[in-house]
């Protein structure tokens, strides 16, 4: 079932031109993950520790995962961008992304939760 949901995941990049219309995350085993090219710690010392795992092995989409401390599935972020940080206020992160339509590409910034609800999302000027 994991696989299926991972796979129907990646579809939803593909299908979308690499944006991800829904404003859910998924989640997905971490066995079902084969590649790691980056890790960012979220959380503060004395506190859970919370992981962004990025995978950048294919150059035009880059998938992102959170990982907590203690359980066996990550949140795959609806996002195909980069990590860009943590907001200080409100403790979001923040995602690059974009899109493609008839007009071009299109720059998305949003924020996520560390539960992976996207909370904000903010076009960009091209």
């Amino acid at each position: 079932m994991m696989r299926f949901l991972l796979l129907f995941c990646v579809a939803m990049f593909e299908s979308c031109n690499c944006f991800v219309c829904e404003e859910v995350s998924v989640k997905v085993h971490r066995d079902s993950v084969k590649t790691i090219t980056g890790v960012y710690v979220l959380s503060c010392p004395d506190e859970p520790l919370v992981r962004l795992l990025q995978d950048v092995s294919n150059t035009s989409v880059c998938y992102s995962y959170i990982e907590k401390e203690g359980t066996d599935s990550l949140i795959l972020l609806p996002s195909c961008g980069d990590f860009l940080g943590v907001s200080y206020d409100d403790g979001l992160i923040i995602m690059d992304s974009y899109y493609y339509d008839d007009n071009g590409r299109h720059g998305v910034v949003q924020g996520y939760t560390f539960d992976g609800k996207k909370v904000c999302e903010m076009e960009t000027k091209n």
